[in-house]
């Protein structure tokens, strides 16, 4: 399995319900928190993460941990693809 996949699903291994993502938030300030080059941010359950290079110009890549219930009927991660489903609440 690759690292960008393994992280994938590592990440949706996760459960992140709303106001409750500090988990997930954790995550992402520890992987983003190795790069060198990065200043990494925690606010609250949220993470800013800025390169500091020196570069006249810089490129903003913004995400969201939107909160899913961990009612996922299933997670499975092969070598070329990560999935998991959820299902919602009858």
């Amino acid at each position: 399995m690759s690292d960008l996949l393994a992280l994938a699903a590592e990440l949706v291994a996760i459960p992140s319900l709303s106001r409750k993502e500090a988990p997930l938030a954790d995550l992402v300030e520890r992987r983003l928190g190795a790069c060198a080059w990065l200043d990494v941010e925690r606010l609250g359950d949220n993470v800013v993460a800025r390169t500091s290079l020196g570069r006249r110009r810089r490129v903003v890549v913004a995400g969201t941990s939107t909160p899913c219930p961990p009612r996922a009927t299933s997670r499975r991660a092969s070598r070329a693809t990560c999935s998991g489903a959820w299902v919602p609440p009858t």
